[in-house]
């Protein structure tokens, strides 16, 4: 079965001319409120069908799409914008039509859809900065030292203690001994730690 979804020529929103829903595409991305209704029936479509389903997943392209044409989208000139935008690509996707990882999905009636996502997006791109500063601030500073005390420095004080492996062992050999087959005393290891024991 080909989980591809092809749209019917009504539905096709391929085309560069149109917008899928009647409109002239080129004019609708220069009127802004021409452009939210457009957004809007891309939202409306997607959620029309189920998560993960092809029909879904072709609008929700469609909407990142036009999303990204319409140049509503924030934007900043950060090494990390790519991840961010990313994370809000799949928060949209998540949280559309049904609330995944979000509070409750998108809703219309509190703000539109680029309102939502430059949110989203701009907290994304200050994680960055919090996050490296919280590794900073994480990391223990060692205080520099002279080249004698380098030299006295006992390396293995930082090591962590070695466990207790007897009962370990005890049990290993329990296991050897007490085995039908025969099997475990004929490996070298086993026989080895065997007769350590």
């Amino acid at each position: 079965m080909n989980n591809e979804y092809i749209p019917s020529e009504r539905e096709d929103l391929l085309s560069a001319e149109t917008d899928g829903v009647g409109g002239d595409r080129k004019s609708e991305l220069s009127d802004p409120e021409a452009l939210y209704q457009q957004l809007l029936e891309l939202v409306d479509r997607a959620c029309q069908h189920l998560p993960g389903s092809p029909q879904r997943n072709y609008y929700l392209t469609r909407l990142i799409r036009d999303i990204e044409r319409s140049g509503k989208l924030w934007k900043e000139n950060k090494p990390y914008y790519e991840d961010a935008l990313h994370k809000t690509w799949i928060y949209l996707s998540r949280n559309l039509c049904e609330a995944t990882t979000a509070k409750q999905p998108y809703d219309p009636t509190k703000s539109r859809i680029t309102t939502w996502l430059n949110v989203y997006l701009q907290q994304r791109l200050k994680d960055e900065p919090r996050a490296k500063q919280k590794a900073r601030q994480n990391t223990i500073a060692q205080p520099l030292l002279s080249l004698d005390e380098r030299d006295n420095l006992d390396l293995t004080e930082n090591l962590p203690a070695t466990p207790d492996l007897t009962s370990y062992m005890e049990e290993i050999l329990e296991w050897i001994e007490t085995d039908p087959t025969g099997e475990l005393k004929s490996n070298q290891a086993l026989l080895t730690l065997w007769c350590i024991m």
